[in-house]
């Protein structure tokens, strides 16, 4: 309708057209592509992605070319908020509880042999968001080394964020978590998955780890890093602050009125 009322239109998938979102339940998306979105995305006037890494993994990038970057933002928390190390390091999950898409069933595991393995006096874990299913349930059966703390919003999430050490995000495909940029926004690193689509952004300004989606690979991760946050603390700070700025949503704002207005006059 829009296409035959010669109205202009931009498209955001925010990781809904990757080729990992599409397998699920892929029959029906299959056939919704074929009878309607193929020509939805083909005719838009602009496909916007998060990221390259985003746009290189769309099932989309061939149907419309006429793509633009343009990144979430975040609000940039002014002043030095360093706050050093105090007691067990903090480890801080801020999303919803979806098992499988956020990889907690391989969280889980490696919460687990970090458990057997004597780390429970080193590091705690903290969940918020909301439970989608009963597994998350498996997360919390370590005593005090996890806890859940529901869903929060405003000032309780700046007070989550404010309490922790580190974000840990293992998602199995994410567009662009708006979570990694706030913990990076109070000089939280984060670790994270290739699949969050924000490995390079982590890698290249050392404002955090990556690590492959598999138990023994986040349990040999998170063991390093009580070693190596321990010593470098402000290092990882400074950094995370300076990456968060340059997702400024001043910044960003800009870039958003320059890619629309070129969008509505077929640029």
């Amino acid at each position: 309708m829009l296409k035959w009322l010669h109205t202009p239109y931009v498209i955001v998938f925010h990781g809904g057209a990757s080729s990992d979102n599409a397998k699920k339940n892929w029959l029906k998306k299959k056939v919704a592509n074929l009878l309607f979105f193929n020509r939805f995305v083909r005719w838009a006037n602009r496909v916007v992605y998060l990221s390259e890494n985003e746009k290189s993994r769309s099932i989309f990038l061939k149907t419309n070319k006429n793509v633009s970057i343009l990144p979430n933002g975040v609000k940039i928390n002014k002043g030095d908020n360093y706050k050093g190390l105090n007691g067990k390091l903090k480890f801080l999950f801020l999303s919803r509880l979806d098992w499988k898409g956020k990889g907690l069933d391989v969280l889980c595991q490696a919460i687990s042999m970090l458990y057997e393995g004597g780390y429970s006096n080193s590091v705690t874990f903290y969940f918020y968001g909301l439970k989608e299913s009963e597994d998350s349930e498996k997360l919390f059966a370590f005593g005090e080394m996890t806890k859940y703390c529901g869903y929060v919003s405003g000032d309780d999430k700046k007070k989550a964020f404010m309490s922790s050490d580190i974000l840990i995000l293992p998602s199995r495909s994410e567009g662009m978590p708006v979570a990694v940029l706030e913990a990076l926004s109070y000089g939280i690193p984060c670790i994270v998955t290739p699949e969050t689509n924000m490995a390079t952004l982590i890698e290249d300004n050392e404002c955090g780890w990556v690590v492959n989606l598999s138990a023994k690979d986040i349990y040999n991760t998170i063991v390093n890093v009580i070693d190596e946050f321990t010593k470098n603390s402000r290092k990882y700070y400074d950094n995370c602050i300076k990456t968060a700025t340059q997702y400024d949503w001043d910044n960003i704002a800009v870039k958003s009125i320059d890619i629309y207005t070129k969008a509505i006059n077929n640029e």
